[in-house]
């Protein structure tokens, strides 16, 4: 009994699967383009309209997950498909990440809690008064940038590293990476319903 039958068809796998990561990796990038304006903070719009966009761009739940039009791609069409699945299901992503997140609320209350209060502070300071401003408990108190950077640099590491925070934006982060990443692969637009 010979080893060749089994390390031929090993080396034949393999030789397959480098030609199909060969295949993804040259080619072509796909151009990207993400409607950004419902979460752009520098948008001119009101809440009301942002959200009104926001839930405009969600695309249906029934075409997000219908089975009829997920397949394979090939190995040259990998980087095209995710751009455009990215591009496409975006917001569909987005309310998955936040969907995602209101669970730690029940097992990280603290930690989400602190993540928000930083996350206002940062578009409080950054966004809202690019300049310098007044705290509005704090009447006559003038705030410069070297004091919202030492303000929002304190409560980050207070979120992030005291409150476990990191953990908290670790998880969201790789919960969504798996979902766009199979979802954007498998997901193809081509296939005729």
């Amino acid at each position: 009994y010979g080893t060749s039958g089994k390390f031929g068809a090993l080396s034949g796998f393999a030789a397959g699967a480098r030609d199909a990561v060969a295949g993804v990796i040259h080619a072509p990038n796909p151009e990207v383009r993400i409607y950004m304006e419902p979460i752009d903070p520098g948008s001119p719009i009101t809440p009301q309209e942002r959200l009104t966009l926001l839930k405009q761009s969600v695309r249906p739940w029934a075409e997000f997950l219908d089975f009829r039009h997920m397949g394979i791609p090939q190995a040259s069409e990998v980087k095209l498909r995710l751009g455009q699945n990215i591009e496409t299901y975006f917001y569909n992503y987005l309310v998955i990440a936040v969907a995602y997140s209101l669970f730690y609320l029940f097992t990280s209350f603290f930690s989400v809690v602190a993540l928000l209060v930083t996350l206002s502070a940062a578009f409080y300071f950054y966004i809202l008064h690019p300049e310098t401003c007044v705290l509005p408990f704090l009447e006559g108190v003038e705030i410069g940038s070297t004091q919202k950077h030492m303000i929002v640099g304190l409560l980050s590491v207070i979120a992030l590293i005291a409150l476990h925070g990191f953990s908290v934006l670790l998880g969201i982060s790789l919960f969504t990476a798996a979902i766009v990443a199979i979802h954007g692969f498998f997901r193809d637009h081509l296939i005729a319903s």
